[in-house]
């Protein structure tokens, strides 16, 4: 199943200077618990963003997938020229983190969201796209003062 995961505010900010604008210890908690140990696309941005975290440069993800036009070789990941294309032969479960232009372009291919909303607003330059719900149906959400950490399945036509 192929999975997005992302944190945004009240104005669907989800990041400024290539970073996140937040640090809530609940939500990286809830990232750590549902996207390490498991396979990742994200884009190039959002990688060089991942290693400013780890300072030992090696990801705790089972497999990362960098989505890049101009990117050929990336130790310890595999280049994804055509996001389109992998999605579609994709059979293994994969979590998307990020950025924005991934998710744009993943979000048809869904079949999980597990988003945490901030419940205030933050500073940003960086903004999720225009999405809709109404092929999903909320499984489980958790509040913790200001967030809400949620869980969306497709729902099956």
């Amino acid at each position: 199943m192929i999975t997005l995961m992302w944190a945004m505010d009240i104005n669907k900010v989800i990041g400024l200077n290539d970073a996140l604008p937040w640090h809530y210890k609940v939500d990286m908690a809830y990232f750590k618990k549902h996207a390490y140990h498991t396979q990742v696309l994200m884009g190039y941005q959002t990688y060089l963003s991942m290693l400013s975290y780890f300072p030992s440069k090696k990801l705790p993800f089972e497999k990362v997938y960098i989505a890049s036009r101009k990117q050929n070789k990336i130790e310890n990941a595999e280049i994804v020229h055509d996001v389109i294309t992998f999605l579609e032969d994709r059979k293994e479960d994969l979590m998307i983190i990020g950025g924005a232009q991934i998710y744009q372009l993943a979000f048809p291919y869904a079949g999980a969201l597990r988003i945490t909303y901030v419940l205030k607003p933050h500073v940003g330059d960086t903004y999720f796209p225009k999405y809709h719900l109404e092929n999903f149906k909320l499984v489980s959400y958790t509040t913790d003062h200001e967030l809400i950490l949620s869980h969306y399945e497709r729902v099956k036509k």
